[in-house]
């Protein structure tokens, strides 16, 4: 999938990102599901005006806390392929630690 919000109108984003959160609810691979719907996040959120990242999520009927997950998910793993074998739950350790590492490096530098 292309990473570039310049090929996907935001309403086809957010078409596709129901998809994948409908493909959720059927527990198969969950974690590359919630992987691609990352990917389309990162790739709506640049194109959200400031202030209104929460109307869209909610216009599209997704919910900010997993938007939030997924997004980090997506910030973490470059591909689907380095999620293989692992489960949601160890996945999303891995980038929450990660995500805390990051942020104590930004704070050392300043």
């Amino acid at each position: 999938m292309a990473r570039n919000s310049d090929d996907w109108p935001l309403d086809r984003l957010g078409e596709q990102a129901r998809v994948e959160i409908e493909k959720l609810t059927y527990k198969i691979d969950v974690v590359t599901h919630y992987w691609m719907l990352g990917v389309l996040m990162r790739m709506a959120k640049p194109e959200i005006k400031h202030g209104r990242w929460k109307d869209w999520l909610a216009s599209h009927g997704i919910d900010r806390a997993r938007a939030h997950r997924a997004r980090r998910l997506a910030e973490t793993f470059d591909s689907i392929e380095e999620l293989r074998g692992l489960s949601l739950r160890e996945a999303m350790r891995q980038a929450d630690k990660a995500h805390r590492t990051k942020v104590k490096e930004k704070r050392a530098r300043r």
